[in-house]
């Protein structure tokens, strides 16, 4: 009789264990692990924050920084939410420079520090995310992957690219909450906040089209999903907005932006971004898609999306003519990590539960290393720095000068053509990086005029400028 009860006991209990319960046992033998893999798991996190902070103060404003803090530092622009420019990149632009630049004014490490402050908010999300449905184990190392992915990194060395940041933040958040466990099912309220989630996602980045991909694969893999009108609702709603987004910018799809859906694009673009061999892209796109297909096959939603989503998320940088930067792909390639660590992860706690303090461990410090040394190489040459310098050897100049002085023109051992109308003009290579005299009227003087000497028609000092160095070579 004894046993008998004992047996319907263990029978009730696996009935009723729900994956929140399988969570809480993960979080004890997170616990449990010895404080030496502790030890382990805090130094590469230290490190890799550490680098990035060391960043912040060794880096400054660059190019388009100048260019964003002269157009919107004064008004947002609201007009752009309907006639957008560029890419329409209303959030990560507009918003983004006028609320730093009334906060921060022009101290760039603060900037910097709203950008990691972004970072880590993603990390959490998705973090906070895989805990939920695998435990606090793999969510830590799966936040872990995101911040120290050199990818990452590569955007977090330029202030704007916050327009990939804010939108990485509100593409975890939409992924967040659709995917919450405690949301079993998806109420009016849930698709108006995913609507205005995937709302701030586009207007920070059009690759946040590739959320399209989050309910396709739960309605695609979950028979339980398919009969929630709900979610139909959401996966229409985020196709009918992403479409609308492409064309309302689509005209700008041209010049250094320009598109190419040709083998020969794709295979440059994929060695660039895979280690300059189309092997590893090949290999990437196997993974990527059989983990898709396995994860599908065993109605995981969630894995199966981010192993999908891995490849969503870098594909439209594969097709583009011109434009190729690490940080691009940063996003996909997250997805992508993160869904390999979860493979692995679930593997070893289901075979051999007793090392996966040291399979932790291991990815960790890999992961801790790879970052690390990505953020070393990019403090021997911080983006900003020459700029700093120009700024400040130019606001020397100007002080000694006073009132003598307000045409201040430029020239260079460096020039390069410059279109202007109809003809070419011979201006400093240096121009683009100081914003096109945007640093000096924002961090000089504002009252002095700034130009190129093959621009100006009165010039009080002549100017050169060589790198990072600049000196008076004539007064007029």
């Amino acid at each position: 009789m004894v046993t008998k009860d004992l047996a319907l006991r263990k029978f009730l209990l696996r009935v009723r264990m729900r994956p929140a319960d399988d969570a809480d046992a993960q979080e004890a033998s997170l616990r449990r692990l010895p404080d030496l893999v502790k030890i382990g798991l805090l130094l590469p996190v230290f490190l890799v924050t550490y680098g990035y902070l060391r960043y912040a103060s060794a880096a400054w404003f660059y190019l388009d920084d100048f260019l964003f803090i002269n157009d919107f530092h004064h008004d947002v622009h609201f007009d752009q939410l309907i006639h957008p420019q560029g890419f329409g990149r209303f959030l990560s632009i507009n918003v983004y420079w006028n609320l730093a630049w009334r906060i921060f004014g022009n101290e760039a490490s603060f900037y910097f520090a709203l950008n990691f402050f972004i970072i880590i908010a993603t990390a959490l999300l998705l973090g906070r995310l895989i805990a939920k449905h695998y435990g606090t184990v793999a969510g830590f190392v799966s936040g872990f992957i995101y911040v120290a992915l050199p990818n990452v990194v590569a955007g977090y060395t330029w202030l704007s690219n916050s327009q990939h940041f804010l939108a990485h933040f509100f593409c975890a958040l939409f992924l967040f909450i659709y995917f919450s466990p405690e949301r079993q099912r998806i109420t009016a309220v849930t698709i108006a906040v995913l609507e205005a989630v995937l709302l701030a996602s586009l207007l920070s980045n059009q690759l946040a089209s590739g959320l399209v991909v989050v309910p396709a694969v739960d309605l695609l893999v979950n028979g339980e999903s398919r009969r929630q009108r709900s979610r139909w609702i959401v996966l229409a709603l985020t196709v009918v907005t992403a479409i609308a987004f492409y064309l309302r910018t689509r005209h700008n799809y041209t010049g250094v932006y320009s598109t190419d859906l040709t083998s020969s694009t794709v295979l440059t673009n994929a060695r660039f971004y895979f280690g300059g061999t189309a092997k590893i892209f090949a290999a990437w796109l196997v993974v990527a898609l059989a983990g898709f297909a396995f994860f599908a096959w065993k109605r995981d939603a969630l894995h199966a999306t981010l192993f999908l989503g891995g490849v969503v998320f870098v594909s439209p940088f594969l097709v583009l003519e011109f434009q190729r930067y690490d940080h691009y792909v940063s996003f996909g390639f997250a997805w992508f990590f993160i869904a390999v660590w979860l493979a692995i992860y679930k593997l070893v706690e289901a075979r051999a539960p007793v090392v996966v303090p040291t399979v932790v461990l291991v990815v960790v410090l890999a992961m801790g290393a790879w970052g690390t040394a990505r953020l070393s190489d990019e403090l021997d040459h911080p983006v900003g720095a020459d700029q700093r310098q120009l700024v400040t050897q130019l606001r020397n100049v100007v002080k000694r000068n006073g009132s003598d002085a307000s045409e201040y023109c430029f020239t260079s051992p460096n020039l390069t053509d410059f279109p202007i109308g109809k003809s070419i003009k011979r201006i400093p290579g240096e121009w683009w990086g100081v914003g096109f005299g945007n640093a000096f009227h924002y961090f000089v003087d504002e009252s002095k005029s700034y130009q190129p000497e093959a621009l100006s028609t009165k010039c009080d000092r002549l100017v050169r400028i060589d790198g990072s160095s600049l000196r008076v070579v004539t007064q007029r």
